[in-house]
């Protein structure tokens, strides 16, 4: 599952974690990570510069032999502009001789992909991150990194996002216009375990997801984990659509992550007609 990057024609290898104020583009895509990845700054993910062919911005995760899947690991801020998506997948996908005929680089011939659920780990917002993303696919995620302990198995984790002061949140007020971390746009298929988990003890601020553009599909486990107290999951384009789960191997449900299940269940009904 590594690449031979002397015969790659294309992207950019990143090995080390990020600091400062910094943007990937489809120019330089598709970025590969061969070691687990800090988003200690900014990171800016444009998918319209530099752009000719609206492509999506591809980072490529390998496995590197005798080592846990690779995670990214949020502790700063991750931003996606433009309409054109970001998708993270590993190298897996793509089968042949690295940089001819697999896939990796623009226009090479895409074969039959060998990829499986939890081929790399997950992506990770850990509490005092940020974000706007839009537009993302996490493809074949959910293997066990080193990055969250205990271990959990899933495609993307959220936890407990924002500081609190004096008792009172001065990172958001839970909705659209006041959240540190928003979803607007997520797809997140084949994971191994549960697709997507939001957690925190306790989850002092709310991180926001678009309900209506929400889908988790094939997971090995259930479509979504939450925490009690997630009120985040909200109509922001006023559709009335649901999340969409399906295919998902324990059940294409949202399963709460015990505490107070009146309250909880509020929470799955608010976005019904």
């Amino acid at each position: 599952d590594e690449v031979d990057f002397e015969l790659l024609n294309c992207g950019t290898l990143i090995s080390d974690s990020l600091l400062g104020d910094v943007t990937w583009d489809i120019e330089d895509a598709p970025y590969f990570l061969n070691e687990d990845f800090e988003i200690k700054g900014n990171l800016t993910l444009d998918t319209d510069l530099n752009n000719t062919n609206n492509d999506s911005l591809r980072i490529r995760v390998m496995n590197p032999d005798g080592s846990p899947p690779i995670g990214i690991d949020v502790t700063g801020n991750l931003t996606t502009v433009g309409s054109n998506g970001v998708v993270l997948e590993p190298v897996t996908v793509g089968i042949g001789v690295p940089g001819v005929d697999n896939g990796y680089c623009p226009g090479q011939p895409q074969n039959a992909s060998t990829a499986s659920s939890g081929d790399w780990g997950q992506l990770k917002f850990s509490a005092g991150s940020s974000g706007n993303v839009e537009n993302m696919v996490l493809r074949y995620g959910g293997g066990i990194s080193d990055l969250v302990s205990p271990a959990l198995e899933a495609g993307l984790i959220i936890q407990s996002a924002g500081e609190i002061e004096d008792g009172v949140d001065i990172n958001n007020d839970g909705d659209a216009n006041g959240s540190s971390l928003v979803f607007d746009g997520l797809e997140i298929d084949n994971s191994n375990g549960t697709g997507l988990i939001v957690t925190g003890s306790p989850l002092i601020t709310q991180p926001t997801i678009n309900s209506a553009d929400l889908t988790v599909s094939n997971s090995t486990g259930f479509g979504m984990i939450m925490h009690p107290a997630f009120s985040g999951l909200e109509d922001l384009d006023g559709t009335g659509d649901l999340p969409t789960f399906t295919g998902n191997e324990d059940g294409d449900s949202i399963q709460i992550e015990g505490g107070n299940i009146p309250q909880a269940l509020s929470v799955l009904l608010q976005d019904c007609p």
